[in-house]
């Protein structure tokens, strides 16, 4: 035990700089770790609104056609209707036409 006391003797007056530049290192590497974070946050941040903007814009779009596509059904529905009842008046004149008359 008494032979460790020299060692300790030479070596600690070396190491507490170490240890201190080795702490001070630590410290550094944390604020740098934590404005990366930061920085990653913010960009994430504003990629997600970017995102949250487009799907909105997105949806926009989506409906719009949507009921666009429903208002081209409506008036194609009606369109066949018209049609269908023309159609029918067409057939009943035409079988009024060739009907004989059976009155004479």
């Amino acid at each position: 035990m008494g032979d460790l006391i020299p060692i300790v003797a030479i070596i600690a007056p070396f190491s507490i700089p170490i240890i201190a530049i080795w702490l001070n290192h630590q410290r550094r590497i944390a604020e740098i770790q934590s404005r990366n974070m930061e920085t990653m946050n913010i960009a994430t941040r504003t990629e997600l609104d970017t995102l949250k903007r487009d799907f909105e814009n997105l949806r926009d779009v989506v409906t719009q056609h949507s009921m666009s596509l429903d208002n081209t059904m409506r008036r194609l529905d009606d369109t066949m209707l018209r049609m269908e009842e023309r159609l029918n008046r067409l057939e009943k004149a035409v079988n009024r036409v060739n009907t004989p008359n059976r009155l004479g």
